[in-house]
């Protein structure tokens, strides 16, 4: 097998559920997690740093998604644009660590919750030594473990506005790419060619009802556990004001 055929082409096989690469990209997750929480007050201390790095990690991501897609699919309108919730994600982590800004850390967290079954029940991913593979790790580590690295370095915590307006815009999302998919034959958001059988049998209206429903109760439970995990913000912490929780 050539270089291309390795680690470029289209036509490469997928890995397996809990396969050799699948494993290995949960045990780098579970190390960066026990990581942080571990070295905690090293992460407050070097936060900075550690966002110069992701935001370096990020760009390079990015570049190799797109870039892969404009030389390898001749950048194939069906796949390659940013629409799927996850490459949303991504474009608003980036603009964070570029900005700052304090609410958008609302909705990575609450659409990052996308990214743990795609993570964990991975569909049609290359392994980790296609671009397209290695791209979809970084992508899923970075979602994954950022709220986390947050919530202890930034001390961000979600907050109900916060889960009230990432839902409201993710209503708005749902019908938008409906409608997108609808009218140009495309499947962001699996909302056409769902990932399990018994989905692609629901009529739509039911569909979409129990995305909504699952999607804000799945909301509500993390927003429960992420803050007893990681309890109150700290009192004294004063500098969170341009990165932590905002409405």
């Amino acid at each position: 097998m050539n270089f291309y055929d390795m680690c470029l082409s289209a036509d490469h096989p997928y890995i397996r559920y809990y396969g050799g690469d699948h494993l290995f990209m949960l045990a780098v997750l579970a190390v960066i997690v026990v990581a942080l929480i571990r070295m905690a007050p090293s992460a407050r201390q070097q936060r900075e740093k550690i966002c110069r790095w992701l935001l370096g990690i990020q760009i390079a991501q990015q570049c190799l998604l797109y870039s892969w897609y404009v030389f390898c699919t001749g950048f194939d309108l069906a796949e390659a644009l940013p629409f799927h919730l996850s490459r949303i994600t991504s474009l608003l982590i980036l603009i964070w660590l570029f900005t700052r800004r304090a609410p958008l850390l609302q909705y990575i967290f609450f659409f990052g919750l996308y990214a743990y079954p795609t993570f964990f029940w991975p569909t049609a991913v290359y392994p980790l030594y296609h671009a397209l593979g290695l791209s979809f790790f970084i992508n899923h580590i970075v979602t994954i473990a950022l709220p986390i690295f947050v919530g202890i370095a930034y001390d961000y915590r979600p907050t109900v506005a916060g889960l009230h307006k990432t839902f409201l815009c993710f209503c708005v999302y749902l019908l938008v790419i409906d409608v997108f998919n609808e009218a140009f034959g495309y499947n962001y958001f699996y909302t056409e060619a769902r990932p399990f059988a018994f989905l692609n049998s629901l009529p739509d209206p039911i569909f979409y009802a129990m995305v909504l429903g699952v999607t804000y109760g799945v909301f509500w439970l993390a927003y429960g556990i992420y803050n007893r995990a990681f309890g109150p913000r700290r009192a004294q912490n004063t500098t969170l004001q341009a990165a932590g929780s905002g409405s």
